[in-house]
């Protein structure tokens, strides 16, 4: 049997960032499987993988929360939740805004356009995931905007993050060119993208000539968020 993965990317999802709390704790992870299952009583599902711990956090507490995205969500705060483990990171800090639905459960608001919160009553193993279904609790539209889709990231917001050569160079940039060509360039290990000091990160305030060694310690890859730690030499 012939298949074509191209065929996969043109199922369209959205983007969403599911939340869950045990002990005080809170975690979420960037899904696209969020899906309303009944409209009455409403009742929606989401599945997780059993190695997140988002998926141990829902499993043990029996509640979920889901922030629908907008489409101006920026790169870093998406590699956040898509591209980091909450085992060994909190994904929730001063820099991200929660708050908490009437019956208490956590969801993101920082680039929500609403939110929605379920208890869960069932739940179905599929092997390495988990489908967790849950009654709608609450609703509640929080902005105004375009809900952020899984084609949208692919096609357009990622484009919009590579980093390329300009297509015309000025006498002085061939010089600092010229000057940094030996200036090793790094990989992240995670998304891939390649950082090159001869052109630096302008959109994260790195200049141009801006050797790897040199970015600072907060530095995170502008595709996916991960620290400089995850980065290789190439």
């Amino acid at each position: 049997m012939a298949v074509s993965l191209d065929v996969l990317f043109q199922v369209s999802y959205g983007l969403y960032i599911v939340t869950a709390e045990v002990e005080g704790r809170v975690n979420g992870c960037l899904i696209n499987t969020l899906c309303q299952v009944n409209s009455e009583p409403p009742t929606f599902q989401v599945i997780l993988n059993k190695l997140n711990l988002t998926h141990e956090y829902i499993a043990k507490s029996g509640y979920f929360g889901v922030s629908i995205l907008d489409e101006g969500a920026p790169f870093e705060f998406l590699g956040r939740f898509g591209f980091r483990s909450g085992r060994q990171t909190d994904k929730i800090d001063e820099t991200v805004a929660i708050l908490r639905s009437p019956e208490g459960i956590p969801v993101v608001k920082s680039y929500a356009l609403s939110y929605l919160t379920c208890q869960v009553f069932k739940t179905v193993d599929v092997d390495t995931h988990t489908i967790f279904i849950g009654k709608l609790l609450s609703a509640e539209r929080l902005a105004e905007g375009i809900p952020l889709t899984y084609t949208y990231y692919r096609e357009v917001k990622k484009g919009k993050t590579a980093k390329n050569a300009p297509t015309y160079i000025s006498p002085e940039k061939k010089t600092i060119l010229s000057q940094e060509a030996s200036m090793a360039k790094y990989v992240c290990n995670v998304c891939g993208y390649i950082y090159d000091p001869a052109i630096g990160d302008p959109d994260g305030g790195v200049a141009a000539g801006t050797p790897f060694e040199s970015l600072p310690d907060t530095w995170v890859c502008p595709v996916c968020g991960v620290g400089k730690d995850q980065f290789s030499k190439m």
